[in-house]
């Protein structure tokens, strides 16, 4: 990770990383057939729990996808 991170709630330093994965994935709405999806990866305190900040990590899967 380029930059620190703190928690807004807490002011602890110490992030760590998760993915959400499988079915609580990012996907294009309405949802179609031949859905564009991509993992989501979750920036959160290791001491209060607080999400931090959310990274899509495939986001050119959606780049053709209009609304």
């Amino acid at each position: 990770m380029n930059k620190k991170l703190s928690c807004p709630d807490c002011g602890s330093m110490e992030v760590k990383v998760g993915r959400q994965t499988y079915y609580a994935r990012l996907s294009n709405y309405p949802v179609k057939l031949f859905n564009r999806d991509s993992d989501i990866e979750y920036y959160f305190c290791a001491k209060c729990g607080t999400v931090i900040k959310q990274v899509v990590l495939n986001p050119e899967r959606f780049n053709d996808y209009e609304q």
